[in-house]
């Protein structure tokens, strides 16, 4: 079934971005589960933000032996930034965004690049299981089926898992690209979700995720200033009426990304946004 899949399935590029302060240990996991892909990618393109050591270019070159890899090298920049530049290299209108701390499940590939064909969407993605070095799992789970510009929720969290989707290279392009600054995944959506475009998830499993110390990397005033940004995406939606929710989002949210209050951000994650799994 993979092998007749592959045969129809289009083609498609993975985006990802490495650095200098990524692990040995989260490459090759990572690279191992491209491996392991019931459905194969005819490209990857790997962005390396900033320079790297020879010690970590050799390992990547073993580590990618026999892979479809091309290594883009761009000067130290925001996350944003290193995708837009990475998705002008992407040869194919379907991209497959990956983490390299990230491990994909099998069928990941084949699961969302079918999702992504039979619902005509412009952005696909799934529910994601987070694990930390403790030992602690959780679920981050999203709006099932379509995701319009209509759908309520998508004003108070990403309607998408960024690092277990995949997307239209020229819809994404259509839309701006991702914008500098924190947030640049959710900030994207909104702007997908007001020009028209639709959004599917999926309900299975197809990604695990390093979450460590999440609440600290996501406080801070970089993601208080984002949070205003994503205000006022957000506030003509509805045909205007969007403003109300969005002002309720940004009061909530906001105050979350101070750095006094990451006691409280880490206890919302744990209990609202996410499930725990036992």
């Amino acid at each position: 079934m993979a092998e007749q899949q592959h045969n129809i399935a289009p083609p498609f590029s993975v985006l990802a971005v490495t650095f200098a302060g990524e692990t040995d240990e989260n490459l090759k996991r990572f690279f191992d589960s491209l491996r392991a892909q019931t459905l194969h990618a005819t490209e990857i393109v790997l962005v390396i933000d900033g320079p790297i050591s020879a010690a970590r270019d050799q390992l990547l070159a073993k580590l990618s032996n026999g892979l479809p890899l091309r290594q883009i090298a761009t000067e130290k920049s925001s996350l944003g930034e290193s995708l837009n530049t990475g998705l002008q290299h992407c040869k194919f209108d379907l991209v497959m965004r990956c983490d390299t701390d990230d491990q994909n499940l099998p069928k990941r590939f084949e699961t969302l690049v079918t999702a992504f064909d039979q619902n005509h969407a412009s952005v696909c993605s799934g529910p994601i299981q987070e694990f930390q070095s403790n030992g602690a799992k959780q679920i981050r789970n999203l709006p099932r089926g379509h995701v319009t510009k209509r759908n309520f929720s998508s004003f108070f969290r990403s309607p998408i898992n960024h690092n277990n989707c995949c997307y239209s290279k020229s819809a994404v392009l259509a839309a701006g690209g991702y914008r500098g600054g924190r947030m640049e995944d959710f900030k994207l959506w909104v702007t997908m979700l007001r020009k028209g475009n639709t959004l599917f998830n999926v309900d299975e499993v197809l990604l695990h995720a390093n979450a460590d110390r999440i609440a600290h990397r996501r406080s801070g005033i970089d993601y208080f200033r984002a949070e205003f940004r994503l205000f006022v995406l957000n506030a003509p939606r509805f045909m205007g009426l969007g403003v109300f929710p969005a002002i309720a989002s940004f009061l909530i949210r906001a105050p979350l990304r101070i750095p006094l209050t990451r006691p409280i951000l880490a206890f919302f994650y744990r209990t609202v946004l996410r499930k725990k799994v036992n």
